[in-house]
């Protein structure tokens, strides 16, 4: 089997649709710790009620435990985090949902801690989740 494609600092490998691609942090000596973070910018503001996200599906380096999620309307004001929690170590899509909708043109997904004592984030797919979608 192939390995992924390793996006390094570039985070399209996370909105991509392809969850054999990853968006994935330094991790060799010297990575900075926790918490690392990746931007979405959409095209125009919508309504969005949660977001997706798949781990790497190859292995589980990367795997985020803890995590916090933000929306702005023009990426500087960001508030309180629209959600907050932690995800079971698998290789399971994780659906984030907020407690009340709400419109932003940024989001901000932030990995606060990992697993196995690992100081480093992979993503495979990330992805919106529109009021619209039922």
């Amino acid at each position: 089997m192939k390995g992924p494609r390793l996006a390094g600092t570039q985070g399209r490998y996370a909105i991509d649709g392809n969850p054999s691609t990853i968006w994935h942090t330094p991790w060799s000596e010297g990575a900075p710790g926790y918490p690392h973070e990746i931007q979405i910018q959409l095209h125009k503001e919508i309504e969005i009620k949660g977001l997706r996200y798949l781990p790497r599906q190859d292995m589980s380096n990367g795997w985020i435990a803890e995590f916090q999620v933000y929306v702005s309307a023009d990426g500087k004001n960001w508030g309180d985090p629209m959600a907050a929690g932690t995800f079971k170590k698998d290789r399971s899509e994780k659906n984030v949902l907020f407690e009340k909708t709400c419109e932003g043109r940024f989001i901000r997904f932030v990995a606060l801690s990992g697993f196995d004592g690992q100081m480093f984030t992979s993503i495979a797919e990330l992805d919106i989740i529109p009021v619209s979608e039922k």
